[in-house]
């Protein structure tokens, strides 16, 4: 039972002071460095340890045993002290006071044996469609998808089910203070505890809490999209081989509408890499004597999740448009406005001036903070937090407020991602695969694809053939490219942030997002404008 009791004098006296008299007696030869040695002439101060250690041993062997017992007896005293701290504390704190701040999971080998299989299952089963494609003898009907892409797409919505249910997410937020062990994380406003989030667990939190904008984020990313991209799909290659010609158009509208929104579903993915890097670079810190503890890892729904954003949306890429029959008039269509906007001659030196634009935006972006994590002390104490007002004096003398102040950038969440990743754990090599190859990585080079595409349309002749092949690697490269999907998930967690403002944490948007927002707003300028350019020109043989 938790008890408002006022904290006594004598807590004060044990705590800071016995503490330090335990401390010199534990550590005699620390003493014996303030002592006098007689040697002969006059007395001299002893100002080296190694020095009073090899005077004690070879010409005071019988302080030895008095050392001994010295060490012993300060042991002692500092479990007794201990346990009189504790004694003290516990009435105050109550229940906030815990044996360790470490995270009960699974174990880092269970969770890879898990991830392992995962993934293994995934393997064998597009082994097996892959084969069956190289055993086809027929064509395919209208660009009907490949047996691959069938089973790529199904495996990855049968991953999405743990993905949403199983944990994410888990972390804890405590204060270790002279051995005492203060968790100030709690699940669900209940009795302090680690914090384990799904999907579905964050959702409901943030409608309880008052975070309905934060849910119906993580409810439009995490479900709505994936069920809209199934739907549709599904219909699209119910009207594939129509004798409709109009349900044939539909359906090509409706691949093409699915690819274009397919990656949408990942934004709270990185969202929870971002906050993976924000508590694990709290963890440790300290002020004075206290030293915070805020251990967090990625479950195996993470896993889940990122397996089913990756293949979801390159299998819904896979996926070609059914042919359509087209006029004459439609054959040649008026030019879009994109190519009225930039003649042709001039859209590889636009390229150029946007690639550089881009660099400056990226790289700014890259260095400075997009995201900032900040802990309120007074969410803490009652009525709005779990203390009792009794321990405002002792929470204030942890100055958590001054150890709780981390901000991340993408350079310094990928080099610590880097790091993390050589204890061998598969969750965390998934989010830095995300984090350095699709959100950094592939943005720059399809970038630069499109300034060869631009280039190879700015010949004499234009060089058509290799600009369309080079607008389909910047096409792959483009649905790929996940920076612009990682931006919302620093939205999308923002908002969610009322889930943790029980447990006194801040979310806070940084400079960087703007900066690299504005990376992104070039990319998909030059995107557009090489993509409708080139497809045109292909289209009407100009």
């Amino acid at each position: 039972m938790k008890r408002n009791v006022p904290m006594p004098i004598t807590y004060i006296v044990v705590v800071l002071v016995l503490p330090l008299l335990v401390q010199g007696m534990s550590n005699p030869r620390a003493f014996a460095e303030v002592l006098q040695i007689q040697r002969g002439q006059k007395t001299k101060p002893a100002l080296l340890s190694e020095f009073v250690q090899e005077t004690l041993a070879n010409e005071w062997n019988p302080m030895e045993g008095l050392s001994n017992a010295m060490d012993s007896a300060g042991k002692a005293v500092a479990g007794v002290t201990s346990a009189a701290e504790k004694a003290i504390m516990a009435p105050l704190l109550g229940d906030y006071m815990v044996d360790s701040l470490e995270l009960q999971n699974v174990t880092k080998v269970a969770l890879n044996i898990q991830v392992m299989a995962l993934v293994g299952f995934v393997l064998l089963v597009c082994g097996a469609a892959a084969y069956a494609d190289s055993m086809r003898k027929e064509p395919r009907r209208n660009n009907a998808p490949s047996y691959l892409t069938a089973t790529v797409l199904l495996c990855s919505y049968m991953l999405l089910i743990p993905g949403l249910f199983s944990t994410l997410f888990s972390f804890l937020i405590g204060v270790d203070m002279i051995g005492i062990n203060i968790l100030l994380s709690q699940e669900d406003g209940s009795e302090p505890s680690q914090v384990e989030k799904s999907t579905i667990t964050a959702i409901e939190l943030l409608f309880k809490t008052g975070g309905q904008l934060g849910a119906w984020l993580l409810i439009i990313y995490a479900i709505v999209v994936p069920v809209v991209k199934l739907v549709l799909i599904s219909v699209a290659e119910a009207r594939r081989h129509d004798q409709d010609v109009e349900k044939v158009k539909s359906a090509r509208k409706y691949i093409n509408f699915v690819q274009l929104i397919s990656k949408w579903a990942c934004p709270d993915m990185f969202a929870y890499i971002f906050l993976l890097y924000l508590f694990r670079h709290l963890d440790g810190l300290s002020s004075g004597p206290a030293r915070l503890h805020a251990p967090a890892e990625l479950g195996v729904g993470f896993a889940c999740f990122t397996l089913f954003c990756v293949g979801s949306t390159f299998a819904a890429v896979a996926v070609d448009p059914p042919e359509v029959p087209v006029d004459e008039e439609e054959n040649r269509p008026a030019p879009p406005w994109t190519v009225r906007l930039v003649p042709l001659p001039s859209l590889h030196v636009v390229i150029a001036v946007l690639l550089g634009a881009f660099a400056v935006f990226y790289v700014a972006g890259m260095l400075l903070p997009f995201m900032g994590m900040r802990l309120d002390s007074a969410m803490l104490i009652q009525p709005v937090g779990p203390l009792p007002a009794s321990a405002q004096t002792f929470i204030d003398q942890l100055h958590i407020e001054d150890m709780v102040h981390s901000d991340v950038s993408f350079a310094r969440c990928a080099y610590a991602l880097l790091q993390y990743s050589m204890d061998g754990e598969l969750c965390i090599i998934f989010a830095m695969i995300m984090v350095l190859v699709f959100a950094m990585l592939f943005p720059v080079v399809d970038m630069c694809v499109l300034m060869w595409a631009s280039w190879k349309m700015g010949h004499q002749p234009p060089d058509v053939e290799a600009a369309t092949n080079a607008l389909k690697t910047a096409r792959w490269l483009k649905h790929g490219c996940m920076l612009d999907v990682a931006l919302m998930g620093v939205v999308v967690v923002t908002f969610a942030g009322a889930a943790y403002k029980k447990q006194g944490v801040i979310l806070l948007m940084m400079p960087g997002l703007g900066v690299l927002f504005l990376a992104e707003v070039v990319h998909y300028v030059a995107y557009y404008l090489v993509h409708d350019t080139v497809i045109w020109r292909a289209t009407t043989k100009t």
